[in-house]
């Protein structure tokens, strides 16, 4: 004798709620960021830090407006990384991280590269007044030389000068 259709869906019922569940996306975990095309995901993993505003496939704001620091997604949900965002521009996102990271952070990497690039432009001028002395010490040596050169030369053509008088007399 056939099931009952009301049977049939409480078993059907039950048997899902035995089925573990899949784990959400990371796209569906994070409730603010970007999702961009493969085209773009394929550049980001080979080393380019841009993605165009034609590459945005979506933008999940969550709550109030898009922030300035987003984690950015390939079209699947998975994590590439945390980007600058400018809804004005042609380059939309600017990859700053290849992890997920919140603005405290960001600023605090911000400030280290900062640092950073003044103390290599400390170098750099330390570096420059170094070359300029050296590049004066090499130029006067140089007219030094070129003097001598000079002197050599004239003392040669005397010398050549008395032997042609010494070989016609």
């Amino acid at each position: 004798m056939p099931e009952a259709p009301s049977l049939r869906a409480a078993k059907a019922h039950e048997k899902k709620e035995l089925r573990p569940k899949r784990p959400a996306s990371a796209a569906e975990q994070s409730p603010v960021g970007a999702r961009i095309s493969r085209r773009a995901a394929d550049r980001l993993r080979n080393g380019h830090v841009w993605v165009y505003a034609s590459d945005v496939e979506a933008l999940e704001p969550g709550e109030g407006e898009i922030p300035a620091l987003l984690p950015v997604a390939d079209n699947r949900g998975l994590l590439l990384g945390t980007a600058l965002y400018s809804p004005s521009s042609q380059i939309a996102l600017r990859m700053v991280a290849r992890e997920a990271i919140g603005e405290a952070e960001w600023l605090k990497r911000l400030e280290k590269r900062l640092e950073d690039l003044i103390l290599t432009l400390g170098q750099i001028k330390e570096e420059n007044r170094a070359l300029r002395q050296r590049q004066e010490t090499l130029t006067a040596e140089r007219a030094g030389l070129l003097q001598k050169n000079e002197q050599v030369r004239a003392r040669v053509e005397a010398m050549i000068g008395r032997l042609k008088s010494m070989e016609q007399a």
